[in-house]
């Protein structure tokens, strides 16, 4: 064999090997990585983590959110704001359990764009309106939030379990905070 011939297979496997990775690419476009090892403890804990943080955060977001609510929903929006407030904390006290087992913090969410511009509200001249929408938005977050935490495979001290009862304690208050506000004509 001699050098051309040589150089020509490797020019032809350049071309096969470059040609196979981007029928790869295009045949996964929902970035699934298949070299993530699922079985991996680590990684899964690190996920695990993650949620949490995420949901802690989302969690005293909705808080703010229904604390500038101009009604009170018959009640249900404080008693709602009250177990957001529990499930916060014990959202907040498995974080601390899993810092203190050894658990992987995740990096620090990369800094807010400062060129992003939210758009204007259009219900700004309709607080009724603006406030219902609000307590909706929130009581979907909260489903969303059990649903997660739900899968999550980490109990982290059994917070995790808390924050998920206090969450659907949370919803049961904004679902019956939304028919009240039907029932009454809001």
């Amino acid at each position: 064999m001699n050098f051309r011939s040589v150089l020509g297979t490797l020019g032809m496997a350049a071309i096969v090997a470059a040609t196979s990775a981007a029928a790869s690419a295009q045949s996964n476009p929902y970035n699934y990585n298949p070299n993530y090892n699922y079985s991996n403890p680590y990684q899964y804990r690190q996920q695990s983590l993650v949620d949490v943080g995420k949901i802690a955060r989302g969690v005293q977001g909705g808080i703010n959110h229904l604390n500038r609510d101009s009604r009170d929903y018959g009640g249900h929006r404080v008693n709602a704001i009250s177990n957001l407030q529990n499930a916060e904390n014990e959202l907040q006290q498995a974080a601390a359990y899993a810092q203190a087992h050894g658990y992987q913090m995740p990096p620090p969410p990369a800094p807010a764009n400062p060129a992003y511009r939210r758009a204007p509200n259009p219900y700004a001249n309709n607080p009724q309106l603006r406030s219902d929408l609000s307590v909706e938005r929130v009581q979907r977050n909260v489903q969303h939030w059990i649903r997660r935490l739900s899968r999550d495979s980490r109990d982290f001290g059994g917070h995790r379990a808390a924050a998920i009862d206090w969450l659907q304690r949370a919803n049961s208050e904004l679902v019956a905070g939304i028919q009240f506000a039907q029932s009454h004509g809001y």
